[in-house]
């Protein structure tokens, strides 16, 4: 029996359940993974890992770990947890590529990124390594959802 792709996703620690408490959804896109690196790179926002405190948006302007994912697999690095979760989720998805169309939503709150490291990252890795000749991976459109942060009222 094969798992659905909320276990699928609980099991390498990417719930697709951001926190979305004084978010305002605003509307729905299908992109390719390029067209979400460009978009939030044009956010003045943080990088993971590191505190930008003139960012003007607590969002990411990158996606997290993406590269270093595949600079990792490239050296042979195995000892590493995202790594490894987001290595097996690129051939869970290869394997079965039907459960992309099941994928939670990208997540992108005032122009940053938010949710959705994983996917993308798995996406990556097959574009770029595990499967570089099959042109589906960087064709693919993943829904994304826009949002944007509110207030907070008492």
């Amino acid at each position: 029996m094969s798992k659905s792709v909320p276990e699928i996703l609980k099991q390498y620690h990417s719930g697709g359940n951001p926190n979305l408490d004084n978010k305002q959804f605003l509307y729905r896109k299908y992109l390719t993974k390029n067209e979400i690196f460009n978009l939030v790179s044009n956010c003045d926002g943080q990088i993971f890992g590191e505190k930008n405190k003139n960012a003007t948006n607590d969002y990411y302007k990158i996606v997290p770990y993406y590269d270093k994912v595949l600079n990792n697999v490239r050296k042979g690095i195995k000892n590493d947890l995202v790594t490894n979760n987001v290595t097996k989720l690129a051939l869970q998805i290869k394997s079965n590529p039907s459960i992309l169309v099941d994928l939670p939503p990208i997540i992108i709150v005032n122009g940053g990124f938010c949710d959705g490291s994983h996917r993308l990252s798995a996406l990556h890795l097959l574009s770029e390594h595990l499967d570089n000749k099959n042109f589906r991976w960087n064709k693919f459109r993943f829904k994304v959802n826009f949002y944007k942060q509110t207030e907070l009222y008492s």
